[in-house]
C-alpha cells in the first residue's frame, strides 16, 4: 500500500507496480475504501500483505499513531497480523538517518534522493514481535500492533 504519486515516479513507480503495490489517493478519503476492497481480494486468495499502518513517514523518533482504517481488511478477515519496528544506522555518515534515510515533510525526491544514494552503507534493523495480533476489531487490532511495535522501536540518530 502506497500513496498514488509513487506509480508514477522514475524506477521506483515501476518497481512498485510490479511487486503488486495497491496505491491510494491520500487526497480522497474514500479512497481508502477502495483499496481496502483490493487488499481484501489479495487476502482472500491467501497472498501476504506488508503495510506501513502509520499512513505517512516521519523522522523516526517515534512510531506515528496507526491508522485503524488500514487494518479494516485484516480485521474483517481475521487473519493474524505480526507487528515489526525498522531502525536504521549509517555508519560512516556524518548526516544521520532522519536525514539521509528517513523522508518526511513534504520534501521533494529530487532533494531528497542524492542524500540517499550517496550513502556508503546503511543497515536496516527490523524487529518482528515474538507472537502475532488477532482481533476482528481494527482499532483494537491497530492499537495492540503500534503497542508491540513500539515496544520493540529503536529511534534513528537525529541532528
Amino acid at each position: 500500500l502506497a500513496k498514488r504519486e509513487i506509480a508514477s515516479w522514475p524506477v521506483f513507480g515501476w518497481i512498485a507496480r510490479g511487486a503488486g503495490t495497491v496505491f491510494i489517493d491520500r487526497d480522497q478519503a474514500k479512497d481508502v475504501v477502495r483499496a481496502g476492497r483490493e487488499l481484501s481480494a489479495r487476502l482472500e486468495l491467501g497472498l501476504p500483505l506488508t503495510i506501513f499502518p502509520e499512513g505517512r513517514s516521519s523522522r523516526g523518533v517515534a512510531i506515528l499513531p496507526f491508522q485503524p482504517s488500514l487494518l479494516e481488511p485484516a480485521a474483517r478477515a481475521g487473519v493474524p497480523c505480526w507487528a515489526a519496528s525498522i531502525s536504521y544506522e549509517t555508519p560512516g555518515s556524518a548526516l544521520p538517518p532522519s536525514r539521509t534515510i528517513c523522508w518526511h515533510d513534504n520534501e521533494s525526491l529530487v532533494t531528497h534522493f542524492p542524500r540517499l544514494i550517496g550513502l556508503k552503507r546503511v543497515v536496516a534493523r527490523v524487529r518482528f514481535a515474538e507472537a502475532p495480533v488477532l482481533s476482528v476489531d481494527r482499532k483494537v487490532l491497530a492499537n495492540a500492533l503500534w503497542e508491540k511495535a513500539n515496544a520493540s522501536f529503536t529511534p534513528v540518530r537525529q541532528e
